[in-house]
């Protein structure tokens, strides 16, 4: 019965990737695009109005203490310094709190700053169930990020981003840049540089609302307001690599004493041959025994899960 209920959530979640990407065949998208081609799609202007709205935007802002990190502003490619739109007050009981100046944030974005927010999905339930779906499709957390613009600066500059995305346009349009990737899967810690790219984009357009993009890790954009008011939700999506499985693998060689005892240093060049063919013998026979399918399985035993909570049942 468990395999039938895991089987019927990922039927559930498959449908909510489905309304996202219609017509687009959701499994069709996850074989041949996910991570590795730019997708443009249209949809109406309903399509994604339900998972947020200004009048939400607008009680968070009020309600919580959004301090950045968590929401920045960014100009021309620049974070405008915290002091312009956030002060600090000393409070009896809660030691020093930060609080929103809402005329001063109001004028920088009247002027052409973007609000960054992130952890949208911890605002709005409908967005959080959608998130949810989407993390037990691609197996890690997922944070959504919220982008809210008014003028015509870009807010922020040409880049890429080291996890691939998903951009919905929630209210209004944004005209998009993309470039290929200059550097196939392009990974942050790698610390080599990215090229800028030299060849003209691969596509430059109106992103309407109700529009979606899928842009792979390592592609390079840019995305300008229309002097009207946008918010886009961006899902980004850390996915697991390569390397992250031979990390697993690696992990998994742990229980055999032969690879934890130290290496034969002072050992002659036959006892030393020796021990390496040992070696050889449990790597080969590990790594038949190793699959994507249990690498999944262990990653999602460790992933941490979001909390439900069913008050007043106790």
């Amino acid at each position: 019965m468990a395999v039938v209920n895991t089987e019927m959530e990922v039927s559930k979640s498959m449908d909510y990737l489905q309304s996202l990407l219609s017509p687009l065949s959701a499994m069709e998208f996850l074989r041949s695009d996910w991570g590795e081609r730019f997708v443009q799609l249209d949809g109406t202007d309903e399509k994604f109005s339900h998972l947020f709205s200004w009048e939400l935007l607008n009680n968070a802002l009020e309600s919580y203490p959004l301090c950045p990190p968590r929401m920045t502003l960014c100009r021309s490619g620049e974070q405008i310094a915290p002091k312009k739109f956030m002060s600090s007050h000393a409070l009896s009981d809660r030691g020093t709190d930060a609080w929103l100046k809402a005329t001063d944030l109001m004028n920088e974005l009247g002027s052409g700053a973007t609000l960054v927010l992130k952890y949208a999905d911890e605002l709005s339930e409908p967005l959080r169930n959608l998130t949810v779906r989407l993390e037990e499709i691609f197996h890690t957390y997922i944070n959504v990020n919220l982008y809210a613009a008014f003028r015509t600066d870009n807010g922020l500059s040409l880049h890429w981003d080291d996890q691939d995305t998903l951009i919905l346009q929630v209210i209004g349009r944004k005209r998009w840049v993309i470039f290929e990737p200059t550097r196939i899967h392009p990974l942050r810690e790698d610390r080599r540089p990215v090229p800028r790219p030299s060849a003209p984009p691969v596509w430059e357009g109106i992103l309407n609302q109700g529009g979606l993009l899928h842009i792979p890790r390592g592609w390079l954009h840019v995305a300008y307001p229309l002097d009207q008011p946008s918010l886009h939700l961006t899902f980004t999506v850390q996915c697991a690599t390569g390397l992250d499985f031979l990390r697993w693998f690696v992990s998994s060689l742990c229980k055999h004493a032969e690879l934890r005892a130290n290496l034969p240093l002072w050992a002659g060049s036959e006892d030393q041959r020796l021990r390496l063919n040992v070696f050889k013998r449990q790597l080969i026979d590990e790594w038949e025994r190793a699959s994507i399918d249990r690498f999944v399985d262990d990653r999602d035993a460790m992933r941490v899960r979001r909390p439900h909570v069913t008050l007043p049942e106790c």
